[in-house]
């Protein structure tokens, strides 16, 4: 009977028939927040170091006393290779400690679904059964967007004054890439279409408000002075400025810096270096038009706490 109601149930959620919906995602009326939280979304291609330069950037504004959240999506952490926040044999190297005014979490889909239905129907015995259904489980798993949705609505939740409190100065996200990031922000339009009317819709739309809002929410994309990272940044700012008017800022990463006129142009690496630092600049050059943000350096470490701790530190100078 359970099986069947919870089928039912979990069905008019997600349709948006079901008067939990309206708070699943959003408060159903308007998009009221906290004026001095900011929400940061950090993105990238693959490999370009979009994590490093989130951490650099919550230790930047932590040691600004500012009280910053760090957050991953899971199930899998990165964060967890820079900071001291897991017990693992085989991270052998010292990690960073996480500042009294700054903390890290990953966010698991099923937690914080769980989490925020909790929360609206205040009997855990309930949910437990609810989400313990190998029916539900398989639903869950093949509702489209609904991951994306849940995320977005608990990065979004401090302006809607639901869930549990998150009186932070600033939440950075460190995001997907840019190709999944696309279907993270897409998400609500998906789910606008394929729901015309009802609570579902008008809450995927409160959603955009707030993802829209440049008063609420930054974005940045980080890339390196390279052919293919550059080529996909253009593509993915301009969908992001044409789909949703986001203008996001941009950080090049590992920017190397040109050798001295007394550099031995007949030493092959030094002659090597230059002309990879005017291909550099030539590939920058096609970002001019956009919003450039921070160049930061190329770092000669291979130990990725001090990599964040001199990337925090090119940030700080800005």
């Amino acid at each position: 009977m359970w099986k069947r109601c919870g089928l039912i149930s979990l069905i008019k959620v997600y349709l948006g028939e079901w008067p939990l919906i309206e708070n699943l995602l959003s408060n159903g009326n308007n998009a009221e927040h906290k004026s001095v939280m900011k929400l940061v979304f950090v993105t990238g291609k693959g490999g370009v170091g979009k994590t490093t330069f989130a951490s650099a950037q919550a230790l930047n504004l932590a040691s600004r006393g500012q009280k910053v959240l760090l957050v991953e999506f899971g199930p899998k952490s990165q964060l967890q290779y820079i900071f001291d926040i897991s017990k693992l044999a085989k991270i052998k190297y010292k990690r960073l400690r996480v500042p009294a005014s700054m903390e890290v979490v990953m966010w698991n889909f099923e937690e914080v679904l769980v989490e925020f239905i909790t929360y609206y129907l205040k009997i855990k015995t309930l949910v437990k059964s609810f989400f313990s259904s190998p029916i539900m489980k398989k639903l869950i798993k093949v509702a489209p967007s609904l991951r994306e949705l849940v995320y977005l609505g608990k990065a979004t939740s401090a302006y809607r004054k639901i869930g549990k409190d998150m009186n932070y100065d600033t939440i950075i996200i460190d995001a997907y890439s840019t190709g999944h990031f696309l279907a993270l922000m897409r998400s609500p339009v998906g789910m606008m279409k394929a729901v015309k009317k009802g609570p579902m819709n008008s809450q995927c739309k409160t959603i955009l408000e707030v993802l829209k809002n440049p008063n609420l929410v930054d974005y940045y994309v980080v890339s390196l002075a390279e052919q293919l990272p550059i080529e996909e940044t253009i593509e993915f700012v301009d969908v992001l400025k044409e789909e949703f008017k986001i203008q996001p800022k941009i950080i090049f990463n590992k920017v190397k810096e040109p050798l001295s006129k007394e550099a031995d142009q007949s030493c092959i690496f030094q002659s090597y270096y230059n002309k990879s630092t005017i291909n550099q600049d030539q590939q920058i050059k096609k970002l001019k038009k956009y919003n450039i943000n921070l160049n930061i350096p190329f770092i000669y470490e291979n130990k990725i706490t001090k990599i964040v701790d001199e990337v925090q530190a090119q940030i700080g100078i800005k």
